[in-house]
């Protein structure tokens, strides 16, 4: 009965950038003892990553003919059966595409990961991420998305650290 209102709930989350909860976040999780955790990160990546996979998801699921379901109970398909054999298979695309979009947008979030860690931690850190970024878009994207990324980063790191 309320599956509707909780999916309406959950999309609201899509409207809220991710970035415009990065002051009231690092006042909490300063005030919890989170910062410097893998945890000041993991909760927002999450909690604004699961409205677009939600959505990704029950439009795929919405698109199943309710009909293979139908011959599967026919054919003696226990609801185990069902959803393991015959489902979760018409899935793996959606569930691919949800990965994937998910690892892609918490790969290029950056604002937030060197806000909650502290400065230490980013000092130890700031070069080698600045060599991922580097090979990483290098690889994929050839020379002019690379060195846009690269020196954006650089520009950053050099701002971060005077």
């Amino acid at each position: 009965k309320l599956s509707g209102f909780v999916k309406t709930l959950l999309l609201l989350g899509m409207m809220i950038p991710i970035h415009a909860t990065l002051l009231p976040n690092y006042k909490i999780y300063n005030a919890v003892g989170l910062t410097d955790t893998i945890w000041a990160l993991l909760i927002p990546y999450v909690a604004f990553s699961l409205p677009q996979g939600l959505f990704l998801m029950t439009g795929f699921i919405d698109s199943i003919p309710w009909e293979l379901e139908e011959a599967a109970v026919m054919d003696g398909c226990s609801i185990y059966r069902i959803v393991f054999q015959i489902i979760t298979p018409m899935l793996k695309p959606s569930i691919a595409t949800v990965a994937i979009m998910t690892f892609l947008n918490n790969w290029n979030e950056f604002i937030m990961a060197s806000t909650y860690l502290s400065k230490t931690y980013m000092e130890d850190t700031s070069v080698l991420r600045i060599r991922v970024y580097r090979t990483v878009f290098f690889k994929l994207c050839g020379t002019v998305c690379s060195n846009g990324t690269y020196r954006g980063t650089g520009s950053y790191c050099l701002h971060y650290f005077k």
